[in-house]
C-alpha cells in the first residue's frame, strides 16, 4: 500500500517568518493578559502556542521550541508554574482543552521535581 507523505517547510524569508511569529504573539498577548487566572489563562496560552506551532515557522523543532520554551515563557510571565511536558510534539494534534490538560500534567510533573 502506498501512502502520501507531506513535507512542511516554512514559507517565506526569515524576516517574513519573524513578522508572522510576532503577529501571532501580539494578537494573543492581550487575550492572555485579559484572561482570568486558572483554566481560562491556560487556554489562552495554549491557543497562542498552538497557533505558533501550526504556523510551522522553522524547518525543524517547531513542537519542541513551542512545547518546551514558549509555553514556559508564557506561563512564567503570567505568574504560573512552568511545565515539564511529557511530549511537546502533542501541541499540533490536541484540542485546546486537551492541551490545557497536558500543561496541567506538566505543571504537576514540574512540582514533583522542583525544590522550590
Amino acid at each position: 500500500r502506498q501512502e502520501a507523505i507531506t513535507v512542511f517547510a516554512p514559507a517565506g524569508t526569515r524576516r517574513q517568518l519573524m513578522a508572522r511569529a510576532q503577529n501571532i504573539i501580539d494578537r494573543n498577548a492581550s487575550l492572555i493578559r485579559a484572561a482570568p487566572m486558572g483554566d481560562s489563562k491556560l487556554s489562552a496560552i495554549a491557543r497562542c502556542c498552538q497557533e505558533l506551532e501550526r504556523a510551522h515557522l522553522f524547518d525543524d523543532g517547531n513542537a519542541r521550541t513551542i512545547g518546551l520554551l514558549v509555553v514556559n515563557k508564557l506561563l512564567l510571565e503570567n505568574g504560573l508554574r512552568p511545565a515539564m511536558m511529557e511530549d511537546p510534539n502533542r501541541f499540533d494534534g490536541f484540542s485546546t482543552d486537551e492541551l490545557v490538560a497536558e500543561i496541567k500534567q506538566g505543571q504537576a510533573t514540574f512540582a514533583r521535581y522542583s525544590t522550590q
